[in-house]
């Protein structure tokens, strides 16, 4: 059970780590880089809560 939510972070975290990466070298504004990151880290809360909640749902 916490495999899958363990490789569902890893996972998000190495595409937010990527995308803040090519972004962040055509940006130079703080403050898109700074509504970027916390879209990516919204996204991600979001997309883990869905996951739990279907989990349990089956429970």
């Amino acid at each position: 059970m916490w495999k899958i939510y363990t490789l569902a972070i890893v996972i998000f975290i190495i595409i937010a780590f990527i995308l803040q990466r090519t972004l962040f070298i055509t940006l130079d504004n703080y403050w898109l880089q700074a509504i970027i990151v916390g879209l990516i880290g919204g996204a991600e809360a979001f997309i883990c809560e869905r996951i739990k909640g279907k989990f349990n749902q089956r429970k």
